[in-house]
């Protein structure tokens, strides 16, 4: 392939694409940002920041959208400026389409070095830059970061369902309580049988004198009630 003839043309789609780039942030404020579709607060914000995810997930989703929103834009003006039937006419229509895909290039290029997720935006920042190392470290740390954010110890502090068994531990305060209660049962119960038991060998050996209606002695041959 030769660079030298590829070039010129690249060139002049890379100038269509950046006059369209200009042509859509001149009519941008007194479109959408007038509807309050665009911006920090409108209306596509809006809608991302009712999803769930992160800051980052959320700045990137809301990114993508306004990008795709931009695109579309473009590609819509350079057909009616192309288009001889349904437009203006104004501009070759391969020269518009070729504008288009360029913007589009652009358009990803520029998102994936503004990705904030997982501090992929460095990532391939540093990766057009040639600074593998530096790419490789970055990575890296996203690694780690997500290994940290799945450890057993985080995952448990994380969610509170996992320490709500714990808390019925402290109903084993209830068993000892319990437990209490049960030797303070068998120890009265104990002490009981004991007496009923020594009133009986008392009886048994005639030893007693109980006076039971003028009984002089309870032995265990001979019982006098009168």
């Amino acid at each position: 392939m030769n660079g030298a003839q590829m070039l010129p043309a690249a060139l002049g789609g890379a100038a269509a694409a950046f006059v369209a780039f200009g042509v859509y942030e001149a009519v941008k404020p007194y479109a959408w940002d007038r509807i309050n579709l665009t911006g920090p607060s409108g209306y596509i914000a809006q809608a991302v920041n009712m999803l769930p995810g992160t800051v980052n997930t959320t700045a990137d989703l809301t990114n993508f959208a306004e990008k795709s929103l931009g695109l579309a834009t473009i590609g819509g003006l350079a057909f009616l400026a192309s288009s001889k039937k349904k437009g203006l006419g104004l501009i070759d229509a391969k020269l518009a389409q070729g504008a288009v895909s360029l913007a589009s290039v652009i358009y990803a290029v520029n998102f994936l070095g503004e990705m904030q997720t997982y501090n992929l935006g460095n990532v391939f920042s540093n990766l057009a830059k040639g600074k593998i190392g530096n790419a490789r470290t970055a990575f890296g740390q996203n690694l780690q970061g997500t290994r940290l954010g799945m450890a057993p110890q985080n995952m448990l502090t994380n969610n509170m369902g996992m320490h709500h068994p714990v808390g019925g531990a402290h109903n084993m305060a209830g068993a000892h309580n319990y437990s209490m209660g049960a030797s303070m049962n068998n120890k009265f119960f104990g002490a009981h049988n004991q007496l009923q038991t020594a009133n009986t060998s008392a009886m048994q050996r005639g030893t007693g004198r109980s006076a039971f209606f003028g009984t002089k002695g309870l032995g265990a041959s001979r019982v006098n009630l009168f």
